[in-house]
């Protein structure tokens, strides 16, 4: 399962998680820091979090294409080295718009 949100704001990865069991009378949305869950909203930890660190966001990545032998399709974020395979097309193509592992946003592709 792959949080909905997530953003990396210094070292600190904020991420929102929607949990939709049977046996919930509604869904719940768990918000975290690090892994630690927080009482705030999304927004609000994002907000907060960028207040105190002086807005040290690193939140842009680029997505490099492999040239694997067997792996057609593979990617790698530049910056966390986060591996990730499609059936077909790249991030864009499948509307991948954060690195599933470090949450940076993916600015661009490089084949």
């Amino acid at each position: 399962m792959l949080p909905t949100r997530q953003k990396l704001i210094g070292e600190r990865r904020v991420e929102e998680w929607n949990y939709n069991f049977y046996f919930l009378p509604k869904p719940r949305k768990i918000v975290t820091i690090n892994g630690k869950q927080v009482g705030e909203t999304y927004d609000q930890a994002v907000a907060r979090l960028e207040r105190e660190l002086g807005g040290q966001v690193m939140e842009k990545t680029i997505y490099i294409k492999q040239n694997n032998p067997g792996d057609d399709n593979l990617w790698m974020c530049k910056e966390c080295k986060g591996m990730w395979g499609f059936l077909e097309g790249g991030p864009r193509y499948n509307r991948m718009e954060y690195c599933p592992y470090c949450g940076r946003k993916i600015e661009e592709e490089a084949r």
